[in-house]
């Protein structure tokens, strides 16, 4: 299914899960610093990996940062930021998309996405929106990057092995 098919339910999905991750990623972020942010905004991005194709997730992350940017503003709005968001959905996407989730193939993903995206793109990005030395800033971000993978794969984890995944794709799969 790709972005062309999408049902009315789809798109009403797609809505509810923006929402649902715009308020927990930066309504009620568990930590958030100009430095790093720790949120539980990636359970409906993980949703969504689940449940549409790769396309659909990269979509998904990119209006998600920026609407979340523009609603929720933490600082200026940088558009560097949503690339990296964007990027983020491809990799869960390719990485969760129709496959058995699998506690090596979470961690992997979840180790690849974080390291890429978060530890070093967008470290990259805060070093020149504030003018900051690029390696000062890695250190103490690769250390939230290592809280952020350890955060997710439990989640991600905790959720598949309560069947949670299963069940709405096989609510999607009734209801379509």
């Amino acid at each position: 299914m790709g972005v062309k098919e999408l049902s009315l339910r789809d798109l009403v999905t797609l809505s509810f899960l923006l929402a649902t991750e715009i308020a927990l990623a930066r309504v009620v972020p568990v930590i958030n610093t100009p430095i790093a942010k720790i949120s539980f905004g990636f359970i409906p991005i993980v949703l969504v990996a689940v449940l549409y194709k790769p396309t659909v997730t990269m979509i998904f992350c990119g209006l998600a940062d920026f609407i979340g940017a523009i609603l929720f503003p933490i600082g200026p709005y940088y558009p560097v930021f949503t690339l990296t968001a964007i990027i983020s959905g491809a990799i869960l996407g390719f990485g969760f998309y129709k496959k058995e989730l699998t506690f090596l193939r979470i961690l992997s993903v979840v180790v690849i996405g974080t390291l890429i995206c978060s530890v070093l793109l967008n470290t990259f990005w805060i070093s020149i929106l504030f003018k900051k030395v690029f390696w000062a800033l890695l250190s103490t971000r690769s250390v939230a990057g290592l809280v952020k993978i350890a955060v997710k794969v439990v989640v991600i984890y905790a959720l598949k092995n309560a069947s949670v995944f299963d069940r709405i794709i096989k609510i999607k799969e009734r209801t379509a």
